[in-house]
C-alpha cells in the first residue's frame, strides 16, 4: 500500500514537472512573437514567404524616416489607383508602384513599427492622417513624432507623383490648410479626417464614422 502511494506521489511530481516545462516552453514562445525581439507587427510583413528575404532587406536597411522617404523616391514608381485600394506592404515593395495610400501606409508603418533605437525601442510615434473634402475624394499624409527629447518637433510627410517631403507642422488644422493650399483646393474644402496607427491595416471605409473639421 505504501509503495503505491509512493509511486503516485512520484507520477504527481512527474506531471507537475510536466505541466511546468510545457508553460516555460509556451511563454518562451509567447516572447519570442510579440516580445522585443520580433514584434506582432512584424509579423505582418511576411505575406510572401517565397520572397521573404527580398522584403525583408529592403525593411530593415531603412534607419531613418529621411532613408524610407528617399527609398520611396528612387525606388518606387507613382501610380493612380483609387485610394481605397492599397497594396499589403510585400506587393508594395515586389511591384515597385504604388499610390498615396500605399505610400502613406508603407511610411507610417516602418518610421513607427520598424525604425528602433540601439536597444531596440521605438524611435516614431507615428499614423496615416486620411482627409476627405466636400467631393468624398481622400487624401493621406503621414504624421510622425520622436518618442523621446524635450520639445521634439511634430513632422509630417506629403507624397506626390514626383518626389516626398518631410515637413514640420503645428497640429491638424495646419496640415488641412497646407493640404488645400498645396492641392489647390478650395479653402475649408477638407471636412473629415480620421488617423490610422502605424500598425494598423484596417483603413476604415466608413466616413460617417470620421471626425469632423470645426
Amino acid at each position: 500500500m505504501e509503495k503505491k502511494i509512493k509511486n503516485i506521489k512520484n507520477l504527481g511530481i512527474i506531471l507537475i514537472i510536466f505541466l511546468v516545462i510545457l508553460f516555460l516552453y509556451f511563454n518562451n514562445e509567447k516572447i519570442s512573437l510579440f516580445g522585443n525581439d520580433e514584434p506582432e507587427a512584424e509579423k505582418i510583413l511576411i505575406l510572401d514567404e517565397e520572397n521573404e528575404e527580398i522584403i525583408e532587406k529592403v525593411v530593415y536597411s531603412l534607419k531613418t524616416p529621411i532613408d524610407v522617404v528617399k527609398y520611396l523616391d528612387d525606388e518606387i514608381n507613382w501610380i493612380n489607383k483609387e485610394s481605397s485600394q492599397s497594396f499589403n506592404l510585400g506587393e508594395f515593395i515586389l511591384k515597385g508602384e504604388g499610390n498615396e495610400l500605399d505610400h502613406s501606409i508603407f511610411a507610417s508603418y516602418l518610421i513607427g513599427e520598424i525604425i528602433k533605437d540601439e536597444e531596440g525601442k521605438k524611435n516614431y510615434e507615428s499614423s496615416v492622417l486620411l482627409m476627405q473634402d466636400e467631393n468624398y475624394k481622400i487624401y493621406s499624409v503621414v504624421v510622425f513624432q520622436a518618442m523621446r527629447g524635450e520639445l521634439m518637433p511634430r513632422k509630417y510627410i506629403y507624397f506626390t507623383d514626383k518626389d516626398s517631403q518631410i515637413v514640420e507642422h503645428d497640429g491638424f488644422e495646419n496640415i488641412f490648410q497646407r493640404e488645400e493650399e498645396r492641392r489647390m483646393l478650395d479653402e475649408n474644402s477638407i471636412i473629415k479626417w480620421n488617423l490610422y496607427s502605424s500598425g494598423n491595416f484596417e483603413i476604415v471605409k466608413d466616413l460617417e464614422n470620421w471626425n469632423i473639421r470645426v
